[in-house]
């Protein structure tokens, strides 16, 4: 397959190509084709809109972030204050909601530049008020941010078209496309790139696109679009298996369980039990279970999401954290329960 940038046969049929497939993702978040950029991924695409806030409005940037967002979020905030720029943490409720109170009078106090909410927490799968802030932010002409990783193909299509948000990130390999591609959706915007090169993607991303990586984050994309009964179906399979943990002697806690969260993910802690342990059980087993953010979890640390929530580190040291798929079967949970070890009723998953 041709370069889109070189200028024979070859790469003026790739650059058609690649011009498909921007109005094709256009399509589905509802924008322009020059609003969306291919990139690698969300990690790229949080620095690309927290850090690239600095060359787009070419001052010292005040950027509000949620306490509980994914680490390549905050971390991009920490940068953001080594180049001059600041941050303020927004905080969050027992379930991980952001604080829509704190916000509102950081907005009217100290106006910040960009707030930066992500949609669905990674960890807990709750879900956080987007239109809302957004609307907020809207009002006072405050630039948004939405880390939308865990949105695509779970109902969330409000979210992802919300002519609100400015920036949207998301990355192809949460919703079955390939590993190492992501984009981002800039509504009105033209962040500089921060990568030196070329002018690819509108300007926004120097770089030869990788096309192949891009065909198939779309075909994911339209596919996540026609499965979208999916997310009910694993709605159902949660929430049988939660009222089995609850209905186990032990004293199970489901981090976000009075919040509004997404249908894929829950996370859990069974008193007593080292997670850490528990998930290499697991593994031996068939089951790949996680004890936070997969970024982060190789580093033996208490995570951070349960902790802004104001989880002990007993407990955090507790949670296991799972996620249910496209190709989840009802077959599957009973077997990944009986591993766990719990007593509880298997008719309470149906």
């Amino acid at each position: 397959m041709g370069n889109p940038s070189s200028q024979h046969a070859e790469g003026f049929k790739a650059a058609r190509l690649l011009e498909q497939f921007h109005d094709r993702a256009a399509t589905f978040f509802a924008c322009k084709g020059n609003d969306v950029v291919f990139n690698s991924g969300a990690s790229e695409g949080n620095s690309h809109v927290i850090i690239g806030s600095l060359l787009l409005l070419k001052k010292p940037v005040h950027v509000a972030i949620s306490a509980v967002e994914h680490k390549a979020g905050l971390l991009a905030a920490e940068r953001l204050t080594q180049l001059g720029g600041r941050q303020t943490i927004i905080p969050v409720d027992g379930n991980g909601v952001v604080q829509l109170e704190f916000l509102e009078k950081l907005i009217t106090s100290d106006r910040p530049d960009l707030v930066s909410v992500m949609a669905v927490n990674n960890e807990t799968g709750v879900v956080q008020p987007v239109g809302e802030i957004s609307q907020i932010c809207r009002e006072h002409g405050v630039l948004v941010h939405c880390d939308a990783v865990q949105s695509v193909g779970n109902g969330f299509s409000e979210t992802l078209r919300n002519p609100d948000i400015d920036f949207l990130t998301c990355t192809a390999h949460k919703f079955g496309g390939p590993r190492g591609i992501g984009l981002l959706i800039q509504r009105g915007h033209n962040l500089p790139s921060l990568i030196c090169g070329g002018p690819q993607e509108h300007g926004c991303r120097a770089g030869t696109e990788n096309l192949a990586g891009i065909a198939g984050m779309i075909a994911a994309l339209e596919l996540a679009e026609e499965n979208l009964e999916k997310s009910d179906f694993l709605h159902s399979i949660r929430s049988g298996f939660e009222s089995s943990l609850l209905s186990s002697d032990q004293q199970i806690v489901i981090h976000g369980i009075d919040a509004n969260r997404a249908p894929h993910i829950c996370s859990f802690a069974i008193p007593g039990i080292k997670a850490r342990r528990k998930q290499k059980e697991l593994d031996r087993s068939g089951f790949s279970v996680g004890l936070g953010s997969a970024c982060t979890g190789c580093n033996n640390k208490v995570s951070h999401v349960l902790e802004a929530m104001g989880i002990d580190s007993k407990t955090s040291e507790e949670t296991l954290r799972i996620s249910f798929g496209w190709s989840t079967l009802i077959d599957d949970v009973f077997m990944f329960e009986e591993n766990l070890g719990l007593s509880v009723p298997q008719s309470r998953l149906i």
